[in-house]
């Protein structure tokens, strides 16, 4: 049986592809650059590579410019963002783990 977080994953994916939005799974190459600095970059639990978002698109802007986003997904309620105490997205490996913003932007 799929997780809740699978499940969001997998409503979000559908919502892309009925918007015609060519999204890339965890491991696939968005581009070279990209997936070089995601194999470099240090891990969400502290470790060295292995960084793979849920989701991977492109959004075009309408000016011949298409920008990378980079997607977490998870299935709890209050797991969306995390905010230290001076109101700043928290960068705390626990919270980059546990929070899909703060996930998404360690990307």
């Amino acid at each position: 049986m799929a997780s809740l977080e699978e499940k969001v994953e997998d409503s979000f994916k559908a919502q892309l592809d009925s918007l015609g939005v060519r999204r890339y799974g965890k491991t696939e190459a968005i581009n070279p650059e990209i997936k070089a600095a995601l194999d470099q970059a240090e891990s969400k639990s502290g470790g060295s590579g292995g960084n793979y978002p849920d989701i991977q698109a492109y959004l075009d802007n309408g000016y011949a410019r298409r920008i990378p986003v980079m997607m977490e997904c998870k299935g709890a309620k209050g797991k969306l963002e995390k905010f230290d105490k001076e109101g700043r997205l928290s960068s705390s490996q626990k919270d980059i783990q546990a929070f899909a913003v703060n996930g998404a932007v360690h990307y």
